[in-house]
């Protein structure tokens, strides 16, 4: 997973990044910060989501949408705001498999969340998804 930097495909056929990784300005109140932990990919309706590298559903739980979590090694991909899923926890995944689809989030957008975090010892990071899709 980690030579494959700036090489992976996207998560979505076809989107584009509405939000990006890090602080944000909140859009109501100028004096909030809101963190992203990952991107939001602004997509069409009941598109596809897929999983950008091969790997292992570690974990799928529904938290303002289903979120499925997939282990690459030392790397996790999160993938949430999703409105159903087509794999189930233990499933080995290849790239660009169909993992779910793509849900609507409180203003009507289609939308998911992309997430790519590292382990290193005991500590998980998130890293900026936008630097691991191709351009």
């Amino acid at each position: 997973f980690g030579a494959n930097q700036g090489r992976l495909p996207w998560p979505v056929e076809k989107g584009y990044i509405s939000s990006q990784y890090g602080k944000q300005p909140h859009p109501l109140y100028p004096n909030v910060e809101l963190e992203n932990l990952g991107i939001e990919i602004t997509t069409g309706a009941n598109a596809a989501v897929r999983s950008v590298f091969e790997g292992t559903v570690t974990k799928i739980t529904n938290i303002e949408g289903v979120v499925i979590m997939v282990s690459h090694g030392e790397y996790f991909t999160i993938y949430s705001g999703l409105s159903s899923s087509s794999v189930k926890q233990g499933d080995k995944i290849k790239a660009k498999q169909t993992i779910g689809i793509v849900g609507k989030n409180e203003n009507g957008e289609n939308l998911v969340n992309f997430q790519v975090w590292k382990i290193s010892g005991n500590n998980f990071n998130t890293v900026n998804p936008a630097s691991w899709i191709a351009r």
